[in-house]
């Protein structure tokens, strides 16, 4: 279970993966019979390549601690949608158009009605 898959220069021996870490614990930890594989995957290329430019690699020299890899930036906002006005070019969060379910005053959909006389234990009550 190496993080290099199958191009690793080890060439490391296949083992058969413990069902119980798989699933999230193994009671039996480093003396169990099956492999116990780690799920650090490594970087894409380009990415990799990045993290190194930045001093975050060990091909970038000394490394420098809480370095990340560059962003591909922002979005266009030319492309954003805002989920309260559905216009283009803003965030909801950031509308500068008045929330229209704000401006009305809520309305009731279901009003109740008594339906005959009224007893002390059971009333009926139904909704238009």
């Amino acid at each position: 279970f190496c993080k290099h898959g199958p191009r690793c220069r080890k060439r490391h021996t296949r083992k058969v993966p413990c069902p119980r870490y798989l699933v999230g614990f193994c009671p039996d930890g480093p003396e169990c019979e099956f492999a116990h594989p780690s799920f650090a995957l490594p970087l894409a290329p380009s990415t990799s390549r990045a993290w190194d430019a930045a001093g975050g690699g060990s091909s970038g020299g000394a490394q420098r601690a809480g370095v990340v890899p560059p962003s591909t930036g922002y979005r266009d906002m030319r492309n954003v949608t805002c989920f309260r006005c559905w216009q283009k070019g803003h965030y909801a969060n950031r509308c500068p158009n008045p929330n229209p379910r704000q401006q009305q005053q809520p309305q009731l959909l279901c009003q109740p009605v008594l339906n005959g006389p009224v007893d002390k234990g059971a009333f009926e009550i139904s909704f238009l």
